[in-house]
C-alpha cells in the first residue's frame, strides 16, 4: 500500500514539473528585461518575452 501512493505522489511531481519551469523561465525572462529597461512590468511590450524566449529555444505557439 505503502509503495503505491508513494508512486502517485511522484507521479504527480514529476507531471507538474515541466509547467513549473517553463513558467519560471518565462517570469525570469520579464524580470530581466524589465530591470535592463527599468520600467514597470505593466509597461513592457509583450513581443519581447516573447522574443528573448524564443531566442533561448522556447516553443511559443501562435495564438488561434
Amino acid at each position: 500500500m505503502l509503495g503505491s501512493s508513494l508512486d502517485q505522489t511522484l507521479k504527480g511531481a514529476l507531471m507538474e514539473m515541466p509547467t513549473s519551469i517553463v513558467m519560471g523561465q518565462g517570469t525570469s525572462a520579464t524580470a530581466a528585461l524589465t530591470v535592463k529597461q527599468n520600467i514597470p512590468v505593466r509597461k513592457l511590450d509583450i513581443r519581447l518575452p516573447k522574443r528573448e524566449l524564443t531566442n533561448q529555444g522556447v516553443w511559443i505557439r501562435k495564438q488561434m
